[in-house]
């Protein structure tokens, strides 16, 4: 089955709408007429879901529902008829031929003759889908300075990509993407580099101010782009601080105040040279990533000079290197996908680092036993870039008995036809929903979740279905506001792109993205805190749950 709630294997919400647009399984059908199948598919009645998605596949040629068609046949024994609807949803345009392969709901078809010829077939379309949308002639080696052909080629690719693809266009009414196309042309045939045009790209690509719509340049360049020295920074009550430093004798400290940055005040230089660069879906994701990891990034091995002034106000000058990448991996966090710590008063502080691997779930599900016996759960996604939602509703599923509510969702659909009868535009999506799995437990004590500008992706899907389950408090600051299922493709020279093609929003209707998720205590991080060791979120949050009511 096609279907997400009877797949054997249940996706990630980005992973799942993929594989059914993939399949063009995303036509309008009978709401009523899919519930009856869905409802005759779970209760077993497998010749009777058969005949009402072949009837709802017959209405709207969706290939999706002759492919369900073609599960419930087959598993009603009846192969002709289950031949004869997998045929048509190949025809329909189905083509997730490693799905019909691994699906137990077609083990009985295998064996037939019939089989090979068809998943061949939906092998051969899907080879042809990608051909077109991204064939031999997109494959352009790099070079120091592309062709004039391949850079204007490559913005068109960008240009077509956004126009079809972007979701969010009414949140940045003030874009003209074809304006912007144009005046990108000149600036695209004056370029006298690679560098220069993955540059241009990259702007180009920020004034759609989404955090899923991103340009990375090719391997070649990426230190040129992101070198940056072993020192890091955040934007902390106003102020640029230095939060870590990784190279000695550096004449920078922790906690220290970056006061300027090449004789420009900080925030002047942060907002002229490295904000324009951020695509970035909100306010406080833009400070994030402008004075977070894109403040000091720049070619390695150049200098960039910092003027600092620590606690006690000393004032001192310092010239910085930029390192490449890969004297880098210093730098990068040192937190395991999970991490479980225990507070004074029995309460578990359970970090959920990233959902990108199984490795925190899993994490999570092996210590539960121990978690059990907490007086209350702190579970902290602060530092969550996003990965499968799957792997956070696995978490959540420790937390109730309940079915796990999720967001409601929407995609652009281009209908040429139409668009020529001069119809409007549609969307496709789902209006609310639950995910219904089980874990141990539940686990009945008071919880918090921890959030901030850096949660992120399925890290916000998490946060969304936290805030509707009513099961706790949302602690610290608003999220990075952006989710969604991109559209991936490559660039001329190597490079690539992603175009932010699915919106989520609250069942209700409430928007996050462009917005973030809102914490129930809006608690931030201060610069005494910081300079003192304590992290001024967490303890807030511990307060909330040692306080009765």
């Amino acid at each position: 089955m096609l279907s997400c709630r009877c797949r054997r294997a249940v996706p990630g919400i980005a992973l799942l709408i993929g594989l059914m647009v993939a399949s063009g399984a995303i036509a309008q059908s009978s709401p009523s007429l899919l519930e009856e199948a869905n409802a005759a598919y779970e209760s077993k009645d497998f010749r009777r879901a058969g005949e009402l998605f072949e009837r709802s596949a017959l209405t709207t040629r969706n290939p999706g529902e002759a492919y369900n068609a073609a599960c419930s046949y087959a598993l009603a024994k009846l192969p002709e008829e289950a031949f004869g609807q997998l045929e048509r949803a190949v025809r329909f345009g189905f083509m997730d031929a490693d799905w019909m392969r691994q699906d137990g709901d077609l083990a009985t078809l295998r064996e037939d003759r019939r089989w090979a010829p068809l998943a061949e077939k939906a092998s051969a379309l899907a080879a042809r889908q990608a051909d077109f949308w991204q064939g031999p002639a997109s494959e352009v080696p790099f070079r120091e300075d592309l062709s004039l052909d391949d850079k204007l080629a490559g913005l068109a690719t960008l240009w077509a990509e956004v126009k079809f693809n972007f979701v969010n266009f009414d949140l940045v009414p003030e874009v003209d993407w074809d304006a912007l196309y144009r005046e990108s042309l000149p600036r695209v045939r004056q370029s006298r580099s690679t560098v220069e045009y993955y540059r241009i790209l990259t702007r180009l690509m920020a004034r759609l101010r989404d955090g899923h719509s991103n340009v990375y340049p090719p391997a070649e360049l990426r230190d040129e782009f992101w070198g940056r020295p072993l020192v890091a920074t955040a934007w902390i009550e106003q102020q640029v601080i230095v939060t870590k430093v990784e190279e000695p004798d550096l004449g920078v400290g922790v906690g220290d105040r970056v006061v300027s940055i090449d004789g420009q005040p900080a925030a002047d230089y942060a907002r002229r040279r490295v904000e324009p660069m951020q695509s970035a879906s909100t306010d406080q994701d833009l400070a994030s990533r402008t004075f977070g990891r894109g403040l000091l990034a720049g070619p390695a091995g150049s200098t960039v000079t910092l003027a600092v002034r620590n606690a006690e106000g000393e004032l001192r000058q310092v010239e910085l290197t930029r390192r490449p990448l890969a004297e880098q991996a210093v730098m990068r966090p040192s937190h395991r996908p999970f991490e479980l710590s225990w507070l004074d008063g029995d309460i578990a502080h359970v970090r959920l680092n990233g959902f990108g691997t199984p490795a925190a779930a899993d994490g999570f599900a092996a210590a539960f036993d121990e978690l059990s016996s907490a007086k209350a759960l702190i579970l902290d996604v602060r530092e969550n870039g996003g990965g499968n939602s799957s792997e956070g509703w696995r978490v959540l599923s420790h937390l109730t008995a309940e079915a796990l509510p999720v967001a409601s969702w929407y995609t652009r659909q281009y209908r040429p036809a139409h668009r020529a009868w001069g119809r409007g535009p549609s969307t496709f999506g789902r209006e609310g929903g639950v995910r219904r799995l089980t874990g141990p437990g539940p686990y009945t004590g008071p919880v918090a979740v921890l959030i901030g500008p850096r949660t992120f992706s399925a890290a916000e899907d998490f946060a969304l279905t936290f805030d509707l389950l009513d099961r706790g408090l949302l602690i610290g600051e608003a999220t990075g506001g952006s989710t969604g299922q991109p559209v991936s493709f490559t660039l001329p020279g190597g490079g690539s792109a992603r175009v932010c093609a699915k919106r989520d929003l609250y069942p209700d209707g409430r928007e996050f993205v462009g917005v973030g998720i809102l914490p129930d205590r809006v608690v931030a991080p201060t610069v005494a805190d910081f300079r003192a060791g304590r992290d001024t979120v967490l303890e807030a949050a511990v307060e909330a749950l040692q306080t009765p009511g």
